[in-house]
């Protein structure tokens, strides 16, 4: 029923973080530009397309598609999933606070 490997793409919906587990293959959720990414590298590794044609479909450079090869051979599926994505901010300001400040404001 499902592809036995470690992608699916289900869409923006979902996120990396969020694991899904159907019939014990994990799937990791993709949105549009991640999975156009993923497979146009795909692509280009089965030797489908050139660099030049990956270069403009992607709208990168020639660099940043070898970059992509170079993570997708290291990473697998999960190169194109950026490193900060599900971080929150160190600088963050947090709900609390900001819970509080409206219900005390300062009058002048």
């Amino acid at each position: 029923m499902y592809p036995q490997s470690d992608f699916v793409g289900l869409g923006a919906s979902l996120y990396f973080e969020k694991h899904l587990f159907i019939q014990g293959v994990r799937v990791v959720a993709l949105n549009s530009s991640e999975q156009l990414k993923l497979d146009i590298i795909s692509k280009l590794k089965l030797k489908k397309i050139t660099k030049k044609q990956a270069c403009l479909i992607l709208n990168v450079s020639e660099r940043t598609i070898e970059r992509y090869l170079e993570k997708y051979n290291e990473k697998g599926v999960r190169f194109t999933i950026h490193g900060n994505k599900n971080k929150v901010p160190k600088n963050k300001t947090s709900n609390k606070l900001k819970v509080e400040v409206v219900n005390n404001p300062q009058s002048d």
